[in-house]
């Protein structure tokens, strides 16, 4: 058994795995789904469906936005007949300029979508406190579903004006937003559709233009989940012919990005990185002999004999060091990133909690060492503070700038 595993395991490539976490993201991305600002539905006479389903002759990625009165009436010029008509015109520009504007201050952090594929389901809301008795927990049960409209799919776009506002599309393939859906088809039947739609997705169905019959497939297969679960849904609403524009967080911008551009690299510029240790054991197991009195250890903080054992692992593509909490993880970081840097190494360190950096981070400025590191403070954290901000890697930056234009000015 112990052969025919590992057998199995050095037939996978690490750009299967890749491709597998890409398309985990795109099923899993709750930012699809949170809308902060969103356009009232874009009728398809403003923007037409058939973006999606229909090949362009030139091939192009930018469709104008048809408020055609809007953009040929002064207000002070308008005609009776068309007011109507151009209020509702002037509000979608309006919504679309808004979503644009607060883009351009946010676009790391943020990401416009074009969505589409609505259906109605009763969404459980997120719980807002604790329910200690049982009649508690029945008028929490019956407040905190909603009915409402949600899309099935949705679209990366940027919005561009050229005195008319313009979709431009970023990436031919179409997101499904499906994430939302755990808490309404149960962990079983979630992972059955996320499976359907992964397949539709591997076989480029999902890729502009797409058919029609794609839409209604990965519907049909929905609604039979949704109808084998407690989810009231009104099976007969699905409409694939409008868009609402929105702009959501892109939490998992960074870790997509890398993935794209990982999953363009050939199998062989991938085997001599750490992601090939998914795949075979080699280079996992060295462990050399570390000694405290070889001249060669760079602590600068307390450390015991364990700590340093770290060290001993340190050429293998990757390790994992564990140790419950208080037993100094941070310390041994701290340390690390001196030894390391001490003897010539460049080290990138990464958390998921703000807390975990910080920490480090105050450890390492203890010892006033101009340039050790460069700290990139998270900035929508409950952490970040003004002096956050001033042990961070633009202060310093700011001070090399400073310091080569005084080297200029003074002929150095």
């Amino acid at each position: 058994m112990k052969e025919e595993l590992e057998n199995l395991k050095n037939d996978i490539k690490v750009n299967d795995l890749i491709k597998y976490c890409q398309g985990y993201i795109k099923l899993v991305n709750p930012s699809v789904n949170r809308f902060k600002v969103f356009t009232n539905p874009i009728d398809e006479k403003y923007l037409s469906p058939s973006i999606l389903f229909s090949e362009t002759e030139d091939e192009s990625d930018t469709f104008e936005v048809n408020l055609s009165e809007f953009y040929q009436y002064e207000p002070k010029n308008l005609p009776d007949e068309v007011k109507e008509e151009y209020k509702k015109q002037k509000d979608l520009a309006q919504e679309l300029e808004d979503i644009k504007n607060r883009f351009k201050i946010s676009e790391y952090t943020k990401q416009i979508n074009l969505n589409f594929g609505y259906f109605k389901v009763e969404i459980p809301e997120p719980d807002s406190e604790d329910f200690e008795d049982e009649e508690q927990k029945e008028q929490k049960s019956k407040k905190t579903k909603k009915a409402d409209l949600y899309p099935l799919f949705a679209l990366p776009i940027e919005i561009t004006t050229d005195k008319k506002f313009f979709i431009k599309i970023i990436d031919d393939n179409v997101i499904p937003n499906i994430g939302f859906l755990f808490n309404v088809l149960g962990e079983d039947g979630f992972y059955e559709f996320a499976d359907f739609v992964n397949k539709q997705e591997i076989e480029g169905n999902l890729t502009l233009p797409i058919k029609k019959k794609t839409i209604e497939a990965i519907w049909e297969e929905l609604k039979s989940k949704l109808k084998l679960s407690e989810a009231v849904f009104d099976e007969n609403y699905f409409d694939p012919n409008f868009f609402v524009v929105s702009l959501t967080g892109k939490s998992n911008y960074f870790l997509e990005q890398d993935f794209n551009e990982l999953s363009e690299l050939d199998e062989e510029d991938l085997v001599d990185t750490s992601l090939s240790s998914w795949t075979n054991d080699d280079e996992l197991s060295i462990e050399e002999e570390i000694s405290e009195r070889d001249g060669e250890l760079f602590f600068p903080f307390p450390y015991n004999k364990d700590q340093v054992g770290v060290l001993s692992v340190l050429k293998n593509r990757s390790s994992i060091i564990e140790g419950p909490p208080g037993t100094g993880k941070s310390l041994t970081i701290s340390n690390l990133l001196c030894h390391l840097t001490a003897t010539g190494n460049k080290v990138l360190f990464l958390s998921q909690k703000p807390q975990a950096i910080k920490v480090v981070k105050d450890y390492l400025k203890k010892l006033e060492v101009d340039y050790l590191y460069g700290y990139i403070p998270n900035r929508h954290s409950s952490l970040y503070t003004a002096e956050e901000e001033r042990d961070g890697a633009s202060y310093s930056l700011q001070g090399i700038k400073q310091h080569l234009n005084s080297l200029i000015y003074s002929g150095a």
